[in-house]
């Protein structure tokens, strides 16, 4: 962080230039830091399980046939496991996103 701020100082300066370097890294998004999912279909008698990274628009599509709660649950957890927990996670209020299984979940 030494560098960056020494090579910002060399271009521009403010007072709080340190500071708001700091809290510019430090709250800086990244990807697979918030995700959008949804269902859509059905497509040919399955449905898809969509998700979104909102940092890279990066798309996700997984052909299910089960919209269940659990089904829905295995998805995310193995999206979860090859890309780490997502810190938020957006989506409507279809049943299998508010219940209460889902919220302990996630």
């Amino acid at each position: 962080m030494i560098k960056v701020k020494g090579m910002a100082r060399s271009f521009v300066f403010w007072p709080s230039i340190d500071v708001d370097i700091t809290t510019l890294v430090k709250f800086c998004p990244a990807p697979w830091e918030r995700i959008q999912i949804d269902y859509a279909g059905p497509v040919v008698d399955t449905m898809l399980l969509i998700d979104v990274d909102t940092y890279n628009k990066w798309l996700k599509v997984k052909l299910i046939t089960s919209m269940s709660t659990a089904a829905t649950i295995t998805i995310m957890d193995n999206l979860f496991t090859t890309y780490g927990a997502a810190r938020t996670v957006v989506a409507d209020k279809s049943r299998q996103f508010i219940s209460e299984e889902f919220k302990i979940f996630l």
